[in-house]
This record gives structure tokens, sequence and C-alpha cells, in this order.
């Protein structure tokens, strides 16, 4: 899904697929060990646009949660 830079090992992220409680996919970002590098946070909004994926992100220890896919 994601490109081989954003390996947890190198991003310091770990991207968890669930589904909301609202039944929409969601992808689950959460930092590990660091504050989130902006390069990444910026990829990941381009990549949830592009592909309308909601995403759910952490930063700085607070979580965001974005929704892009379409509601029916």
């Amino acid at each position: 899904m994601f490109p081989e830079w954003m390996k947890p090992n190198l991003s310091k992220i770990i991207g968890i697929r669930k589904t909301a409680e609202n039944g929409e996919p969601v992808v689950e970002i959460r930092e590990c060990g660091r504050k989130i590098d902006s390069t990444v946070l910026n990829y990941l909004f381009m990549y949830a646009i592009q592909k309308q994926i909601n995403i759910s992100v952490e930063v700085d220890g607070y979580v965001y949660n974005y929704y892009f896919s379409e509601v029916v």
C-alpha cells in the first residue's frame, strides 16, 4: 500500500487498516517513538485524497480523523 521508505523502521509510523464505527474503511496511522515527519504526513494526506481513503492520524500524541471517501 505504501512505498518502501514508509516502512515502520524508516518512517517511525505504523499503518493499520480498520473499519470505522459507521462502516467506512479507515487507515489508522500511529507514531512509533517520535513525532511524525512532515514529509510522511504530507504523503499520507495526498495519498488519502487521491485514493479517497479515510485516515486517522496521530500527531504528537493527538489523534485527528480525516474523511476523504464519498458518503453515499
